[in-house]
């Protein structure tokens, strides 16, 4: 917008909201009352996450620690924990209740049980956990998915296999829920080699054998490839899609659940439209299940592609897509959705968890992608964590600011 149209514009909105502010001192005193609106006396669900937030000294001791020169490690791919070290925290359950209980006195009693459970947690050391949620309304929406849950699939990011699929949460599932079956999905798998992508498969099937194994491929934005290696993609995709419906009918099928092509025959793929639509009905309303329904619990930490593996399922049909986010925690409640118009199978989206871990560093956290950058208030820590493995100043032809030390520093580095 050239600088005499944005003046123009300006003007022209200027004089709208004078129009609007004079019609509405010009209104008649009967105009201003109206009827009033129903009081609600329910309690809205405030499903914002909610980490620790460190004391200003701490952060202030880290700024003074960025100033030292750090030695790069030997080995870039070394990492002191195992990725079951970090989760030996096990996770709240949600306490009993029956349906003679009222609202008020379920609230109370999950409140007095997750008090105390954050209580137990925190015993481990402040310095010692992660930024894991503390939300109880979020913990809330877990427990609500996992029981009307035929079955789980945990998605994860195969760059960060072992810790953005938590064995806390796979153990704590396995435990409170042995007969529904669990799918570890390993997404996003285009971005690293296949051998890779074998590797963690085969992690999983030796360390947690009640588990099956998926993989998925994610692509990002296809739009702007052509049209032959758009094809193979798509192609590529529904390879891989079409073995992950064969596991869920599989594992239905132990359940005495029987699918069909039929239930899943809208997760097809179409290279050449692009336009989102919407369709009335689409998105369930109910927060359980009807007998013949089968319902598809995804899980896991926030960032990992659980959305994405909806909108594969959905992928270019007349449904509402989930929305995807860069940022963690963009869904917030969960989601129902029907994959087909016989309305049998039903997927449910659960918003993002932080599982509470030991000795998992911020860095890691905020490298892993499960913790919003937005609130990272201080980034030398992770800028040494990744300089360390990666020499920085040469990929980005940096000049060093102290010249008596051969070795650099996260802040001249930031």
């Amino acid at each position: 917008m050239s600088a005499k149209k944005k003046k123009e514009y300006l003007k022209k909105k200027k004089l709208e909201n004078k129009t609007k502010l004079k019609s509405y001192h010009e209104k008649p005193a009967e105009a201003e009352i109206s009827k009033p609106s129903k009081i609600s006396n329910k309690k809205p669900i405030d499903l914002r996450t909610v980490h620790y937030r460190e004391p200003k000294e701490v952060m202030q001791r880290r700024k003074e620690q960025s100033y030292a020169p750090f030695a790069p490690l030997e080995d870039p791919h070394f990492y002191e924990h195992d990725p079951k070290d970090h989760f030996v925290v096990d996770l709240p359950e949600r306490p009993g209740w029956d349906k003679s209980m009222s609202v008020q006195s379920l609230n109370a009693q999950e409140k007095k049980y997750f008090d105390k459970y954050i209580d137990s947690v925190l015993e481990f050391g402040l310095e010692k956990l992660n930024r894991f949620e503390r939300n109880l309304d979020v913990w809330k929406q877990l427990w609500r998915v996992s029981e009307f849950a035929s079955m789980f699939i945990v998605v994860c990011d195969v760059r960060f296999a072992g810790f953005l699929c938590p064995p806390s949460l796979l153990r704590s599932l396995q435990k409170q829920f042995p007969s529904k079956p669990i799918l570890v999905l390993i997404n996003k798998c285009d971005l690293v080699p296949a051998e890779a992508v074998e590797a963690w498969k085969s992690w999983f099937t030796a360390n947690y054998p009640f588990v099956r194994v998926g993989t998925l491929k994610s692509w990002g934005d296809i739009r702007t490839d052509s049209q032959d290696v758009k094809r193979e993609k798509l192609d590529e995709t529904k390879n891989l899609l079409g073995t992950v419906l064969s596991q869920i009918m599989q594992m239905a099928e132990a359940l005495d659940f029987s699918l069909t092509n039929h239930d899943f025959r809208d997760a097809d793929y179409n290279a050449d439209s692009s336009e989102e639509e919407e369709v009335n009905g689409l998105q369930g309303n109910e927060t359980g299940k009807s007998a013949d329904e089968f319902v598809i619990s995804i899980v896991g930490q926030p960032n990992v592609g659980k959305s994405s593996v909806i909108n594969h399922f959905l992928q270019n049909h007349n449904k509402r897509r989930v929305a995807v986010s860069a940022n963690p925690g963009k869904t917030k409640h969960f989601q129902t959705m029907f994959l087909s118009s016989t309305k049998r199978v039903k997927i449910v989206d659960c918003p993002g968890l932080i599982f509470p871990a030991v000795n998992l560093d911020l860095p890691m956290q905020v490298l892993c992608g499960s913790y919003p950058i937005a609130q990272l208030r201080e980034p030398y820590s992770t800028i040494g964590f990744i300089a360390k493995r990666v020499p920085l100043w040469d990929k980005y032809k940096l000049k060093k600011i102290y010249q008596d030390e051969e070795n650099w520093s996260p802040f001249e580095i930031c």
